[in-house]
């Protein structure tokens, strides 16, 4: 399906989803890509959209999964908060062990109790550019 999660009213009755899952564009500023600028850039909606919409879809007790750029953490911690979607695990993944993070997961519950499990960091290649057998084993979960 497709369609504006702006208007997810329209097409959707609240509190009737147990999951919601988001990869939502990451960047808010700076340099716009050539191509896929609207999968990159908040071109269409913003962060805060998709924490309303998960509001808005989820029954209590609900889990709502992100994945997001690091330099967004804070802010998604705030919408969060704001829309009663209590952090409940998050994960830092980085791209080789000697790299930062370059995203994170994080899974919340809606009008879920206090309590952040933070999982190891998942490292996705090693030094020769292979995928690790962490990485591995997490798509295959998948």
């Amino acid at each position: 399906m497709e369609w504006d999660i702006k208007e997810i009213k329209s097409f959707c009755p609240t509190e009737s989803f147990d999951l919601v899952v988001a990869n939502p564009p990451y960047r808010n500023s700076g340099r716009e890509r050539a191509i896929g600028t609207s999968a990159c850039h908040e071109k269409t909606a913003v962060l805060e959209d998709f924490f309303a919409a998960a509001c808005y879809a989820l029954h209590s007790r609900g889990r709502f999964a992100l994945v997001q750029l690091p330099e967004r953490f804070m802010e998604s911690v705030e919408l969060a908060i704001k829309y009663n979607l209590q952090p409940k695990k998050l994960q830092w993944v980085h791209a080789s062990v000697d790299k930062p993070a370059w995203i994170f997961l994080l899974e919340m519950v809606k009008n879920g109790s206090y309590g952040l499990e933070v999982l190891p960091p998942l490292i996705m290649y090693n030094e020769d550019g292979t995928l690790t057998e962490q990485a591995k084993k997490q798509m295959e979960k998948e």
